[in-house]
């Protein structure tokens, strides 16, 4: 079974293999990784739980918008 979600914006659920990651400055070159949706920041899995730390809630490093980060995919790998 399968599980499928129809966005009308594709950007907001995705990044681009040239986008950085907030917190280590370093490429996204994973093929998924954190996004806020206020201001569309993103960064790596890692560096996102080691900024949060457990402390039980995301809270964007850029806007400091509490519960607005996702979990997103690389836009090449998208439509795969």
């Amino acid at each position: 079974m399968s599980c499928c979600f129809c966005f009308h914006d594709i950007d907001l659920i995705t990044f681009n293999d040239y986008d950085e990651c907030f917190i280590c400055w370093d490429k996204m070159c994973e093929t998924t990784g954190a996004k806020c949706f206020v201001c569309k920041i993103v960064m790596h899995n890692h560096c996102s739980k080691r900024f949060w730390n457990g402390q039980g809630y995301t809270k964007c490093p850029h806007c400091s918008q509490v519960g607005k980060i996702g979990g997103v995919c690389k836009k090449s790998e998208f439509n795969k």
